[in-house]
């Protein structure tokens, strides 16, 4: 079973000497730990300012809306959204359809400029990330999700983009 890690951002508060020991000590046991998260590498060109986990696919079917089969779509999502989107499949039985994973910087500015619902601008996507999907099986999505808490996916705007699953380290759940 994968673990979720959490970013949690640094509070106000200074804790002196103390709080860079304590910092030193989970820095070398999170290393430690056999299935730490895999390190980040700089974005591909063109991609503004993202970062791109190591293993993740950032051309060919399944990516820029290019059409693709569900192993093309989940193979260009970052490592850990790759866990979480195959623990759904599996929850839902099979069969889950994705339409749209991994982005560019480039192809989501194109797509906010034709959609007319929502659309994050490059730079604030998930999808830009490798950690979103979007599924128009989202009701059989949701369904998973609610019996099977421990997948680390959520369904952030039910109102206005129901089709949209993202991983729990982003910033939307």
């Amino acid at each position: 079973m994968s673990r979720v890690y959490r970013y949690r951002a640094p509070t106000t508060r200074r804790s002196g000497r103390g709080g860079l020991v304590a910092l030193v000590v989970v820095v070398a046991i999170a290393a430690a730990l056999p299935d730490s998260p895999p390190a980040a590498t700089a974005a591909p060109a063109g991609d503004a300012g993202g970062i791109t986990p190591v293993g993740q696919r950032t051309s060919g079917a399944g990516v820029d809306g290019a059409p693709g089969t569900f192993d093309d779509y989940v193979g260009a999502l970052a490592p850990d959204m790759q866990v979480a989107v195959r623990q759904l499949d599996a929850a839902m039985g099979g069969g889950l359809r994705i339409v749209s994973g991994y982005r560019s910087a480039g192809y989501q500015e194109q797509l906010c400029r034709r959609v007319a619902g929502p659309c994050a601008p490059p730079g604030r996507s998930l999808h830009q990330h490798g950690l979103a999907i979007d599924t128009p099986d989202w009701e059989r999505a949701v369904t998973a999700l609610r019996a099977h808490p421990e997948i680390a996916l959520c369904q952030p705007l039910p109102g206005s983009d129901a089709n949209h699953l993202s991983h729990h380290t982003g910033s939307e759940c």
